[in-house]
């Protein structure tokens, strides 16, 4: 699904109505709908600078699931404050189950071996330059400087409509950001790698 632009005059506007595929049990979209809340008011307070207002301040919404066993998309923001050394930028990958109505990171549905607390943000990330979109010498170096120490972390999100696992990089310094931030994983890899089913089962295909 095309990218939603959902801001108007600063205000981020994310609610149910934005996702209109989505038929939720009344529990499981209030829910949801108290979550979408809590993540605009953070988002409204990102668009300030020390009590200012900051230039060209933006935010955007790209749907990549709207149902029905997830919802997931990804929020854009940025803008610049006056003084600093340079623009500021932002993205960060939200799904929800909805089935309970939470969100989630998927931790859940991954292999075994990757869900140790320790080792599972170093396979993320090792998955992240397996299937980087983009991969030049420069880019490899900033990987590379990034990784020992925790400065790229991997977010995963689904894109249904592609069947693939979206892996999306933050973190990387601002002087990086012609480096792709986008890594896109097969179902049928994530089949053979032994992801939960539930997970592999909203990517595939429909018959």
């Amino acid at each position: 699904m095309a990218a939603e632009d959902l801001l108007s005059d600063q205000k981020l506007s994310l609610s149910l109505d934005a996702f209109p595929t989505l038929q939720l049990a009344k529990n499981i979209e209030e829910r949801v709908g108290a979550a979408l809340e809590d993540i605009n008011k953070k988002y409204l307070g990102y668009a300030s600078c020390d009590g200012g207002t900051p230039e060209d301040f933006g935010t955007s919404v790209e749907v990549l699931s709207d149902g029905p066993e997830f919802l997931s998309f990804v929020i854009y923001a940025g803008g610049y404050c006056k003084g600093a050394a340079h623009p500021w930028h932002g993205a960060e990958t939200v799904n929800f189950n909805l089935e309970t109505g939470f969100r989630t990171k998927f931790m859940e549905y991954l292999p075994a071996e990757w869900i140790d607390r320790d080792k599972s943000q170093q396979f993320r990330q090792v998955l992240f330059i397996r299937f980087a979109e983009e991969f030049s010498a420069d880019c490899a170096n900033a990987y590379t400087y990034a990784l020992p120490y925790d400065y790229m972390v991997v977010q995963l999100g689904l894109d249904e409509t592609r069947h693939e696992l979206l892996l999306q990089a933050h973190g990387l310094n601002y002087v990086d950001t012609r480096c792709s931030h986008i890594a896109r994983v097969p179902v049928e890899w994530l089949k053979e790698a032994g992801f939960d089913r539930k997970l592999t089962k909203a990517l595939s295909p429909s018959p």
